[in-house]
């Protein structure tokens, strides 16, 4: 279930604790028409719309929406993997280019010395 159900769940929970709460509030000081409304305790509101809201089925945006981002993942994961790879290789060129320089150095200091 997607946050938005939930959080649009829990509102609706909210909106209706707080008209049983006004209810509540009527029939502590007398009056007798807010009882027979029926409304349900705070707690029964709030605990049935998250129950719902868990229930429910997602919709084809949210379905749309949940397949993006796995491909997303996907396609991160993959080209983190490729990443590693071309780090690990241009890790074996540098270290090749620097074997190269130093035999080059090497044989050019060689040159010089039985030139003298």
């Amino acid at each position: 279930m997607k946050k938005s159900a939930k959080i649009t769940g829990l509102c609706l929970a909210a909106v209706l604790a707080v008209g049983a709460v006004s209810c509540g509030e009527a029939a502590k000081e007398g009056d007798s028409k807010a009882e027979d409304t029926g409304t349900p305790a705070a707690e029964n509101v709030a605990d049935e719309a998250a129950a719902e809201a868990e229930n429910a089925e997602p919709t084809e945006g949210e379905k749309a929406n949940a397949e993006f981002e796995d491909k997303l993942g996907a396609t991160g994961e993959a080209v983190a993997r490729k990443e590693k790879q071309v780090k690990q290789l241009l890790s074996e060129l540098w270290h090749e280019i620097r074997e190269i320089f130093k035999e080059k150095t090497v044989l050019i200091a060689d040159q010089n010395q039985t030139q003298r």
